[in-house]
């Protein structure tokens, strides 16, 4: 009878011991999609509070002015004016770009940490541009 017993207890201890190892192993899929979904929300959100202006000409524009959020840098800007694709880094706080139409000029802003640890591409917006 002893052994019949102590046979139960090794076998509940050894099917406790495969439901954690299942669980250890599962978690190891889903804790990174947990945190790259995370982190994604964050940058959007980081995006949605980005305001860009800027001068414009018939041929020509500069962004003179980006608020960004605590902690995030601005890596560069993509735009596209018309059949104009480019892109630059800020100086100062500004990019002067050129273009066939401005009227539909279009921006993409690379945001990432401040210590540079990661970046993620906002999506495409119209900028608001004000004559010169």
């Amino acid at each position: 009878m002893q052994k019949k017993g102590l046979s139960d207890i090794i076998t509940t201890v050894l099917i406790i011991l495969l439901v954690l190892a299942a669980i250890v192993i599962i978690w190891s899929f889903v804790k990174p999609l947990i945190s790259r979904n995370i982190t994604t929300a964050n940058y959007q959100a980081k995006c949605l509070e980005l305001n860009i202006m800027a001068t414009c000409t018939p041929t020509s524009f500069t962004i003179r002015s980006i608020s960004v959020p605590t902690g995030v840098t601005i890596k560069k800007v993509n735009y596209v004016a018309g059949s104009t694709v480019g892109s630059g880094v800020l100086t100062n706080n500004q990019l002067t770009g050129s273009g066939s139409n401005l009227a539909n000029l279009r921006y993409s802003v690379v945001i990432g940490d401040t210590d540079g640890s990661s970046e993620y591409t906002c999506s495409e917006n119209t900028i608001q541009c004000t004559s010169s």
